[in-house]
């Protein structure tokens, strides 16, 4: 398995541990979704891209509250990752994503 693959891998298994996670804990909070997650080369960060379809708060405010948590939802990964390093999370906040945004995120 090339390093790509792996880094592919683990992108999309924690964009399925945060979603669970994240309906979880902020279902009241409106409909929203991970659009993507970007973990680097050293597995040291992921940054992860929620779309904002409806939100009962502001959305810096939601972004806020995630990336305060964001250690306890890297404890929660650790628990669910057979990985031995599991990077530190931050969380972006978009209310919408063209698919030009995507690509500069990539970047």
């Amino acid at each position: 398995m090339t390093m790509s693959q792996r880094i592919q891998k683990i992108n999309k298994l924690i964009q399925e541990e945060l979603t669970n996670f994240l309906r979880n804990e902020y279902a009241e909070k409106g409909i929203f979704s991970i659009l993507e997650v970007f973990v680097n080369d050293d597995l040291s960060l992921a940054k992860v891209y929620i779309d904002v379809l409806k939100l009962n708060i502001d959305n810096k405010k939601f972004e806020e509250m995630l990336n305060r948590k964001a250690f306890y939802f890297r404890q929660l990964l650790k628990k669910r990752m057979v990985s031995k390093k599991v990077p530190q999370l931050v969380f972006y906040v978009i209310s919408e994503a063209p698919e030009d945004v995507l690509i500069d995120i990539k970047e």
